[in-house]
C-alpha cells in the first residue's frame, strides 16, 4: 500500500484530475482565481493553463529524474520560481503563518495587543478634517430672565 499523502497534496491530486475533465475556459477561469489565490500574482487566464501545464509537465521530469513521486506543490513552487514570479520564496504552513502574525501584535506576556497593532490601525484609519468647534456660553442677564419671578 503507497505511502497517505498530507491532507494538502491529496487535495492538489484532486485539483489537477478534475482540471483535466474542465474545458480551456473554465480551466482557465479556475487557474486564474486559484493562483491568485495562492500567489497575489495576477495573470491571465492563458498565462494560468501555461504554468499549470508547465508544472504538471515539470513534476513529470522531476519524478521520473528522482526515481520517486514528486508533489505538485514542489513542481508549482519550481515552476514558479523558475519563471522568475517569485523572487525569494517562503515556504510556511498556514498554520504558522497566523501564529506569526499573531505573535507580531501581541504582548507576550499578557496577550494584549501591542502599540505596533495601534499604530498600524490608526495610520489605516482615516484622518479627520479640521472642524469649526462652536462654544456657546450664557450671559447673566439671560440666565437671570430664564429664572422667572416671583
Amino acid at each position: 500500500m503507497p505511502p497517505r499523502l498530507p491532507v494538502e497534496d491529496s487535495y492538489l491530486e484532486l485539483l489537477a484530475d478534475t482540471l483535466e475533465s474542465l474545458d480551456l475556459p473554465a480551466r482557465g477561469q479556475f487557474l486564474q482565481r486559484y493562483i491568485r489565490a495562492i500567489t497575489h500574482l495576477d495573470l491571465r487566464e492563458t498565462q494560468c493553463i501555461q504554468l499549470w501545464d508547465e508544472m504538471l509537465s515539470r513534476r513529470r521530469e522531476l519524478s521520473e529524474n528522482l526515481g520517486r513521486p514528486v508533489a505538485l506543490k514542489t513542481a508549482l513552487m519550481d515552476v514558479l520560481a523558475s519563471a522568475g514570479l517569485f523572487r525569494v520564496p517562503i515556504v510556511i504552513e498556514y498554520d504558522e503563518l497566523k501564529t506569526l502574525q499573531l505573535n507580531a501584535v501581541t504582548d507576550p506576556l499578557t496577550g494584549l495587543y501591542n502599540r505596533r497593532l495601534f499604530s498600524e490601525t490608526f495610520e489605516k484609519e482615516p484622518q479627520p478634517r479640521p472642524s469649526l468647534w462652536f462654544t456657546f456660553g450664557l450671559s447673566s442677564s439671560r440666565s437671570s430672565s430664564l429664572q422667572g419671578s416671583e
